[in-house]
């Protein structure tokens, strides 16, 4: 059996570790990217749910909608067919009365011609009167004739005159007759037409009358059919209401089933998340133990690159302590003093200017290193940031979103990766994250090491890269 030269075994064995951090690191960074790709599923799922919640109050709310108008519609159908039947029993009411002021009509037409006729057949009998007054008077005078020639025969005309007395007797009492027929006679007809005139009268209010009932009796049989036509309307209206509320409450349910789904789907993506979560740390543990292997991988620069900027600002502060430049009171000050006006809130403490003037020229190197670098940036281990690169430390304007990503420094961050980084005392510490970077998600490997200060830990250096 052959011996293997141990410095081969050495270097087969290194391989196999380099091999091993290189597989490590992958696996990490595509953990990651499946686990941003899985939360960014369940929050879209997340907002769909939401959504779909305000859906299903939208449609609760519609098919209640639709129930009440439902509701109403039957309710106005059965008023317009009560509207309708008595709207029929009116227009028959309103022919009889039609029949019943034509029949008036007409009766008074006819009084008014018999008053007419009447007028009349008293003329002829006041025409007669008077000529009987006429031969009256003549009767009287031949009479009054008679006696005085009679008086003139004597004797012998005595017998006569007797005759001419009784002839003026009658000719006196029938014409006292005939005046009293004729005053009669006036006064009847006097009477007869003013018994004329207002027959007259009722007739033409009569012809009034029946116009005004006939036009009624017309817009009543025109509402009659519009009422009509509005509750054969109103039937087909109630007919389509239930057929939509009837698709309404289908809709409800499909909308209540799907947000249901979309619920359970989005539970199931959450416990996904979790479960991806555990193992984006086990991604990270992998990365950092193939790190401090020792083994030599694509990531191992960076690491190096973070611990060196590390001791650059660490030495750059104990240098300022030592010149009387800094005091150590200062640098781990941790009354946080908020910048008046600033959105989102900015905070000083006694390193703020310090930081600003100092370490920020330290930092800014770090974009010769690689062009991936996306930042290099101290905090302290409450995740106060008292110095950011120049990118991202322009001063605050008025529009806060852009604020939020343009003025980075003197704010607090509390978010897992920097709570890690801040907090972490190891010679480094790997964070693999996704970020947005113009609409766009970026794959971010966060590398940090502790700054520690005249042996005091006072926060990490965090240096971040995008991952290709």
């Amino acid at each position: 059996m052959d011996v293997v030269p141990a410095e081969t075994e050495e270097a087969h064995l290194r391989q196999l570790l380099q091999r091993f951090a290189k597989e490590a690191g992958g696996l990490g960074v595509r953990v990651t990217g499946v686990a941003g790709g899985v939360d960014d599923l369940a929050e879209k799922f997340q907002q769909q749910a939401g959504a779909m919640a305000k859906a299903v109050e939208m449609a609760e709310v519609l098919d209640a909608a639709n129930g009440r108008i439902v509701h109403s519609v039957s309710r106005t159908l059965d008023v317009s067919r009560s509207a309708a039947t008595r709207m029929g029993h009116s227009r028959s009411l309103v022919h009889e009365s039609l029949s019943g002021i034509a029949t008036l009509t007409g009766s008074v037409r006819a009084v008014e011609s018999m008053m007419s006729a009447l007028i009349d057949a008293l003329s002829k009998v006041e025409r007669v009167a008077a000529a009987i007054d006429l031969i009256a008077r003549s009767t009287n005078m031949l009479a009054l004739n008679a006696t005085i020639e009679a008086a003139r025969a004597g004797e012998a005309g005595k017998g006569f005159a007797v005759v001419a007395t009784e002839v003026k007797q009658l000719a006196r009492t029938t014409s006292d007759s005939t005046a009293e027929i004729q005053q009669t006679l006036a006064m009847l007809k006097a009477t007869a037409q003013d018994l004329v005139t207002q027959s007259r009268q009722g007739a033409e209010q009569a012809e009034v009358l029946n116009r005004n009932a006939t036009a009624t009796g017309e817009a009543i049989e025109d509402l009659s059919k519009a009422v009509t036509e509005i509750t054969g309307n109103i039937d087909a209206i109630a007919a389509e209401a239930d057929t939509i509320g009837q698709r309404s409450t289908a809709l409800r349910d499909t909308v209540r089933s799907t947000a249901d789904a979309l619920n359970e789907s989005s539970t199931v993506l959450d416990k996904a998340k979790n479960s991806l979560g555990d193992l984006m740390e086990a991604g990270e543990k992998l990365i950092n133990v193939s790190l401090e292997s020792g083994v030599e991988t694509t990531d191992t620069p960076f690491v190096q690159e973070t611990m060196k900027r590390a001791r650059l600002v660490a030495d750059c502060i104990e240098a300022a302590i030592d010149a009387g430049q800094l005091t150590a009171q200062a640098v781990f000050d941790a009354n946080y003093r908020p910048v008046p006006g600033s959105n989102p809130e900015q905070v000083k403490t006694g390193f703020s200017d310090f930081a600003m003037s100092r370490i920020q020229p330290l930092i800014e190197q770090a974009f010769a290193f690689d062009r991936r670098i996306v930042y290099c940036v101290p905090m302290d281990i409450k995740g106060y940031v008292p110095v950011h690169n120049k990118r991202y430390a322009e001063p605050q304007g008025s529009d806060p979103e852009w604020n939020a990503a343009h003025s980075r420094h003197w704010r607090i961050y509390t978010d897992a990766a920097a709570r890690t980084a801040a907090t972490n005392t190891n010679p480094f510490s790997v964070k693999v994250y996704r970020r947005n970077m113009g609409n766009v998600q970026v794959i971010m490997m966060d590398m940090s090491a502790p700054i520690m200060v005249k042996g005091r830990h006072w926060g990490a250096l965090r240096l971040a890269y995008k991952v290709d």
